[in-house]
């Protein structure tokens, strides 16, 4: 069909002019144009808002729990951190078993990279000993803490499960990474829900034990092992309230 098309025009062309009849080459016609997009990073002026509950996208984040948002400001920021309040389901036997981590609005850790660099980053996990609270020199013997960091769907950073010995502690090993040209923009998530302590035997002194939980932010990519060597973020202090 298109052969007879290209010959009816060329025929009808050939009779106005008055000339010969005549045929012509057809060729493909080819031109180029560009499409372009100007990216312009902005100076983050308050904190990232941590913004949507993670088991449910639709649902605003309440107020803030014992942890929750940092208030951190910057080009690269933890703005939320979890809070490990571990209890026992079973009130029959208080010291021995599998204690569950109370379930708060914030049982996450979230990150914002908004350096758009795509260097990556790491965070560091570095804890105390559980130790007593009337007496310090005591601490939580033959018990251990689970933490099945996961990432959260969407999130390009890795998450890795951490298990702490809490008569030890645990020394800044990495447990969020983003690697080159991941976790940027804001709120990467890693879920922590279903942390557990448990107690192997009931030879503990009994009352309330009490860890310090640190979380350190670096610019740079590492996610098992010491990472104390990293350069660290610095972020700009919350504003006062």
């Amino acid at each position: 069909m298109m052969k007879k098309m290209i010959l009816s025009a060329t025929l009808a062309s050939s009779i106005m002019l008055g000339g010969a009849i005549s045929t012509f080459a057809a060729e493909d016609a080819i031109e180029h144009s560009t499409g372009t997009v100007t990216l312009t990073k902005t100076t983050p002026t308050e904190p990232v808002d941590p913004g949507i509950d993670p088991t449910d996208p639709e649902k605003p984040n309440p107020p803030k729990d014992p942890a929750g948002p940092t208030g951190e400001i910057g080009d690269l920021t933890i703005d939320v951190v979890p809070q490990f309040d571990f209890v026992k389901d079973d009130a029959n036997d208080g010291m021995k078993g599998t204690f569950n981590m109370t379930t708060y609005d914030y049982n996450y850790l979230q990150v914002s990279d908004q350096r758009a660099t795509g260097d990556g980053w790491s965070v560091g996990l570095a804890t105390t000993p559980f130790t007593l609270d009337t007496d310090q020199t005591i601490k939580l013997q033959n018990a251990e803490v689970t933490i099945p960091f996961k990432a959260y769907e969407g999130t390009t950073a890795t998450a890795t499960p951490a298990t702490i010995d809490t008569s030890v502690g645990f020394t800044n090993a990495g447990v969020f990474a983003a690697g080159i040209n991941e976790g940027m923009g804001k709120a990467n998530i890693a879920k922590v829900d279903g942390a557990t302590l448990t107690t192997k035997d009931d030879k503990n002194v009994a009352g309330n034990y009490t860890s310090e939980f640190t979380w350190t932010l670096y610019t740079a990519p590492k996610i098992d092992g010491d990472i104390a060597q990293i350069d660290r973020q610095t972020p700009a202090p919350a504003p006062e309230p």
